[in-house]
């Protein structure tokens, strides 16, 4: 569960995340007195050999196929964003993707499979669904609807509405009365090719289906998995009728897993597609099976490099318009952060870089930059004491190789240790903290054994699930395994097959590796450990792309 709890009058209401795992979603309503269970509403439907939970999905049990693969779960997940209108009494929550992400392996044939990728109002009291609407019917493409919402009245057309303003993965800005559900607006905000536009009168999208369809074969889709716009908290102007959030522009190769031999594996990541962002294509494309290199290598997108290198940028966005009012780029893809807007006409977000920046509010000047030595990304926040203003901020970064450090963080210099800064006009310089030790030489490996297609075989289990976390480039926020010690490779298979680690945050693997298995990563991690001591003995730099493919 990586979502924080949502008050919604009498209960508390809160999800789960894991749709890759095969979960099936739900949220849940508990007293707030007693912690009793309310009510649950499940986002997506159970076997329908079985009676459903509500209405509601005896309704969207027919968006399915007959032949469902209802014991995967199916997605779903309510993994971040809810929000409470205590006047309408409706508690709207944001819907994530469908696991597997094909449509064509989970349903198989057609269908919109609700309530994937859809925002959803419910009932506080019961939990029973007041409207939907779906951002990305029959989601392929992990374009979840789980990003924050923005409540809010504005006047649309000449009358004032009551809506509800979203910027979901899939690229479009999204205006809904949250009354009624009715779509008023979607624009995009981002360069997207997997759909053309919003029909306003259907609400649906209008597919591009040479683009988006990868069932057949690779595409190069836009935006990526991580989508235009993820997690990351957006701010409103009501003044200025501007949104102010960070965008991702970038896209993914995207491909079905199961046409290059990958099976499906019981309690492991399973997303069946592989997954490439289009920032490490290049880099990647050798290694993969010729077919697949070929038919990327053919594609139109293919041949536009420089729409291929990842970006993002902090952008000032008309919802209603669709203009983008300013934007101001970021170090690079992976550097996006929370934003806060001001009475004051200024705009706050922070970066990877470590640096905690001010903008105008009108033309995104950058009015003060304070280089405080951590990376942020979390949202800042405004609070008055005593006639004073404060801004504080949460600094660090997330864990694993999702976002393992490039050389330009702050994270890479100075480490991730965690802290919240407040600030006020006139006051301390920030102190940064003590610059990141050298971790020292890499020591000698143990003798390599095993044969090339042990150590293959370990490479590409370690990419399909360990890489996620365990990047091995200097800087990194969780164990680098190039350092590993004689007494860690003495005790490696106590590490993986018996959780020896465990109380350091370390799982234990022997449900899902057998023990020759646990011996192929190991010989794989020992030949990439031999070769960055042959290159450190050699006066070289270590291999330190950190290049992370997500697969399988």
């Amino acid at each position: 569960s990586t979502g924080a709890p949502q008050i919604a009058g009498d209960v508390v209401v809160i999800g789960n995340g894991g749709a890759e795992f095969d979960a099936r979603g739900y949220v849940t309503a508990y007293d707030l007195e007693s912690g009793d269970e309310a009510w649950r509403f499940f986002t997506v439907p159970g076997d329908p050999s079985e009676p459903q939970a509500n209405p509601e999905l005896e309704a969207a049990v027919k968006t399915w196929s007959p032949e469902s693969r209802w014991d995967l779960g199916l997605g779903g997940t309510v993994w971040d964003s809810m929000a409470y209108d205590s006047e309408l009494g409706l508690v709207y929550i944001g819907v994530g993707n469908g696991g597997p992400y094909p449509r064509s392996l989970r349903s198989p044939g057609d269908g919109d499979n609700l309530y994937l990728s859809s925002i959803v109002a419910l009932d506080a009291k019961t939990g029973r669904v007041a409207w939907h609407y779906q951002t990305t019917p029959g989601d392929s493409w992990d374009y979840t609807a789980t990003q924050p919402f923005i409540l809010t009245d504005i006047e649309f057309d000449g009358e004032v509405r009551k809506v509800l303003m979203q910027a979901p993965k899939n690229g479009f800005f999204y205006i809904l009365d949250r009354q009624s559900g009715e779509l008023l607006s979607a624009k995009p905000y981002v360069h997207l090719n997997w759909a053309k536009e919003v029909d306003l009168e259907t609400g649906r999208p209008v597919f591009l289906e040479e683009n988006a369809d990868y069932s057949q074969g690779p595409k190069i889709v836009f935006p990526a998995t991580p989508g235009g716009h993820n997690w990351h908290p957006m701010a409103w102007d009501p003044e200025r009728r501007l949104a102010f959030f960070s965008v991702q522009k970038m896209g993914n190769l995207i491909f079905p897993s199961d046409q290059y031999g990958a099976p499906r594996r019981a309690k492991r990541l399973n997303m069946g597609a592989g997954v490439i962002f289009t920032d490490q294509l290049e880099a990647i494309l050798p290694g993969l099976p010729e077919p697949l290199r070929q038919a990327v290598e053919a594609l139109p997108e293919y041949q536009n490099k420089g729409a291929l290198k990842g970006r993002a940028a902090l952008q000032a966005f008309d919802p209603v318009t669709g203009d983008v009012k300013w934007s101001v780029e970021k170090s690079g893809w992976w550097d996006q952060g929370g934003v806060l807007a001001t009475a004051g006409d200024l705009v706050f977000s922070g970066s990877d870089t470590g640096v905690f920046s001010v903008y105008d509010a009108d033309t995104g000047e950058l009015l003060k930059s304070i280089d405080i030595g951590t990376s942020i990304i979390a949202a800042p926040m405004s609070y008055e004491i005593d006639g004073v203003q404060y801004v504080a901020v949460m600094a660090a970064w997330g864990g694993g190789g999702w976002s393992y450090p490039h050389k330009t963080s702050a994270q890479y210099k100075y480490g991730n240790a965690g802290r919240i800064l407040s600030f006020k006009l006139d006051g301390d310089e920030a102190q940064k903290p003590a610059p990141r030790p050298d971790p020292g030489p890499l020591p000698e490996p143990p003798t390599q054994f095993g044969d090339a297609d042990m150590i293959a075989e370990g490479r590409d289990l370690f990419m399909g699930n360990c890489a996620i976390c365990h990047s091995n480039v200097k800087g990194s926020n969780v164990a680098n395994l190039n350092y590993m010690s004689e007494a860690t490779h003495e005790a490696f298979d106590q590490i993986l097959l018996e959780g020896m680690y465990l109380p350091l945050g370390m799982p234990r693997w022997d449900d899902a590796f057998t023990p020759e298995q646990v011996r192929s990563i190991h010989a794989y991690l020992i030949d990439m450990q031999s070769k960055n001591y042959e290159r450190q003995e050699n006066g070289e730099d270590m291999d330190d792309e950190g290049v992370l493919v997500m697969s399988k």
